[in-house]
């Protein structure tokens, strides 16, 4: 480029040099002559005059001429040099780019798959505490039913009794047996040996008396029906009771 610049100077200084004065001008005016009168003195200054200022002009427009050639070029070279930087830029920006965009994607991937494996964990995690306020809840849900259920059996058993302690000072026998059987069924399903023994033997004692006790077969059935879900341990009262009942009186007989 500056190599470019240097040419066009000397280009422009040489054709400075081209412009020669006039023929007219170089040649020395001879010295007037006293004889020569001011009027041929005047004219011959004037010539001189027009000379000078026709060599200043073509020197000028020679000079305009070189400086405007030179300019042109200059903008021209100028603007050449700002093409090719220009490109190279673009291409420069291009492939910048193209790293960019290649390394926020690569970026992007690796940031989805972290997140997807954080969010996988962390799902995991909630779902194992999630299962295990539910399996609290409702292991805390069964002892509260269980509690609620066995107080209720507790009421009933209660009830029962009294209800027996009633028909037994009526003489009823054969209700206070329902009312017992209904007990000794609270007890089978409460697990409660003391209970289950006490009752046993009152359907014992009570069944020792077949005339003055009068069932009906729904009652039989489930006497029976509940002597079933005893244990091994139970098999000798059970026995009994079962041979004891065979004696008793059936309202259906009755008829």
């Amino acid at each position: 480029m500056s190599r470019v610049i240097y040419i066009l100077l000397t280009l422009g200084i040489v054709s400075l040099s081209v412009a020669e004065p006039p023929s007219t001008v170089v040649t020395s005016v001879p010295t007037p002559a006293p004889t020569l009168n001011s009027t041929e003195e005047i004219t011959v200054l004037k010539a001189q005059l027009a000379a000078s200022e026709k060599y200043n002009e073509r020197v000028l427009e020679t000079s305009y001429w070189s400086i405007g050639i030179t300019t042109g070029v200059f903008a021209l070279l100028l603007g050449a040099q700002w093409l090719s930087n220009y490109r190279v830029h673009k291409r420069e920006f291009e492939e910048l780019r193209a790293t960019v965009t290649s390394l926020a994607k690569e970026h992007r991937e690796n940031s989805e798959q972290l997140i997807a494996v954080k969010m996988a964990e962390i799902d995991k995690q909630l779902n194992g505490k999630v299962d295990a306020q539910i399996e609290n809840l409702l292991d805390r849900l069964r002892s509260e039913t269980n509690a609620l259920q066995g107080k209720l059996r507790e009421f009933e058993y209660n009830f029962l009794e009294l209800d027996a302690m009633d028909w037994i000072s009526k003489g009823v026998l054969g209700n206070t047996l329902s009312a017992y059987v209904g007990m000794l069924n609270l007890a089978v399903i409460d697990g409660d040996d003391r209970r289950i023994m006490k009752l046993l033997g009152d359907l014992k004692s009570l069944l020792k008396t077949p005339e003055q006790v009068i069932l009906t077969a729904f009652t039989i059935g489930r006497v029976l029906e509940i002597l079933e879900k005893l244990d091994k341990k139970y098999e000798v009262l059970r026995d009994d009771i079962l041979h004891l009942i065979k004696e008793v009186k059936r309202v259906e007989d009755l008829k």
